[in-house]
């Protein structure tokens, strides 16, 4: 037993450094990655850029793609959201406290950071905040092909940041 032990020791010792290597790679593809708090070219799901989103030009630029993968035929596109627009704009805090009383009392104190002068004076926007996408359904002709489902899934996906669990692919009726 003491001698399988030293050979498993001296492997060891001969790849650490491919050990080492193994192990920060797995390290990296755990490391969370989280949301998309900046996004320069989507604008979708966090803080852009750019401040147009239209959810009705976004459901019709998908169902442009969606109806170029071969065999998807005709499609419909739903998607919902969560949340509203907003601004991003640069402040100031000021933290204050005051102990002359019994009890200390911290106040905090925020002022837009302004450009410009006189009439001509705007806030400093970092970004916009837009919703983020909740669900999504596609009803297309071609979603009784598997390969047309996964491809229509895999493309809504890449698009709108969804999980497979929060996108339905369903078949499209006759009218």
């Amino acid at each position: 037993m003491k001698l399988r032990l030293d050979n498993v020791t001296e492997k060891l010792k001969k790849n650490k450094y491919v050990l080492l290597l193994v192990a920060a790679g797995i390290l990296l593809l755990l490391w969370p990655s989280g949301k998309r708090e900046v996004s320069e070219h989507t604008g979708y799901g966090g803080v852009t850029a750019n401040s147009e989103f239209s959810l009705a030009d976004t459901e019709l630029r998908l169902e442009k793609i969606l109806e170029s993968i071969d065999g998807a035929g005709d499609v419909s596109v739903l998607l919902s959201v969560g949340g509203s627009t907003g601004r991003v704009i640069a402040e100031n805090a000021k933290l204050s406290e005051d102990t002359s009383g019994e009890y200390a009392e911290r106040t905090e104190e925020r002022t837009a950071v302004l450009i410009g002068s006189g009439a001509s004076e705007n806030v400093v926007e970092l970004g916009y905040i837009f919703p983020e996408y909740t669900g999504a359904v596609v009803v297309a002709e071609g979603a009784s092909s598997p390969t047309v489902k996964l491809d229509i899934l895999r493309a809504v996906s890449a698009v709108t940041g969804l999980g497979s669990d929060r996108i339905t692919v369903i078949k499209m009726g006759k009218p």
